[in-house]
């Protein structure tokens, strides 16, 4: 079987409790910027390479800190993926 076609991890999503301490820290410890957001649901944050992003969405419970909502990953094309 052929190796799965993937580039890259596209992104990774956090469920936290405090959102916009959750932004404030990101961006301060990991130098990461802002990419999108949708205000009280979601912020979407990038490298400055924009290579990594990390996707912070509000709804995590106190007590179980950034928990891993998903991993998404690149694949190179939807004809690789089929063909896979």
């Amino acid at each position: 079987m052929d190796a799965l076609p993937i580039d890259r991890v596209s992104h990774f999503q956090l469920n936290v409790s405090d959102l916009d301490a959750s932004v404030a820290w990101y961006k301060r410890a990991l130098g990461l910027t802002e990419l999108r957001a949708e205000p009280g649901r979601y912020v979407a944050l990038r490298s400055v390479s924009g290579r990594f992003r990390l996707v912070l969405s509000a709804g995590g419970s106190t007590g179980t800190p950034g928990a891993l909502d998903h991993v998404a990953l690149a694949i190179s094309d939807l004809g690789a993926l089929n063909a896979w």
